[in-house]
């Protein structure tokens, strides 16, 4: 039986609040937008450079990134701008992805929905080993 689901719970905890993100998985179109990003990302961290990315490069991720999580959070809870709680779709939420106060956040929104959207190695069975597990008796 397949493991996937049509969408992911995460939780973050981000500035003292506990933050519930629902997100639907990645598209081929934001996957395609977003992959670029989280790869040059990767490659900086794993340089040991002490400046992982530039500005630039560090804003395009966001604008990017901004893009991705409007299309995919589907609901969110527990994070508040100005004693309200922020909703998808909603004026705070636009100010939520423009602003770099949670870029932190946003980022681990996106590192979850790449890890969760595609199918991982350990996930994925031989035809061989699954045949073996369902005769098996």
């Amino acid at each position: 039986m397949s493991k996937f689901t049509l969408t992911i719970r995460k939780e973050y905890d981000f500035d003292g609040d506990k933050v519930v993100a629902k997100m639907s998985r990645l598209t081929r179109t934001d996957a395609l937008l977003i992959m670029p990003h989280v790869q040059k990302a990767a490659d900086a961290a794993q340089s040991g450079d002490k400046v992982a990315m530039a500005m630039e490069d560090s804003m395009a991720y966001m604008e990017a990134a901004g893009t991705v999580l409007r299309n995919s959070i589907k609901d969110l809870s527990g994070l508040f701008i100005d004693d309200e709680e922020v909703k998808p779709g909603g004026e705070l939420f636009s100010t939520m992805l423009d602003s770099i106060y949670f870029m932190n956040l946003m980022m681990m929104m996106v590192n979850d929905l790449v890890s969760e959207s595609f199918l991982k190695v350990e996930d994925e069975k031989k035809p061989d080993e699954q045949s073996e597990e369902t005769t098996s008796g």
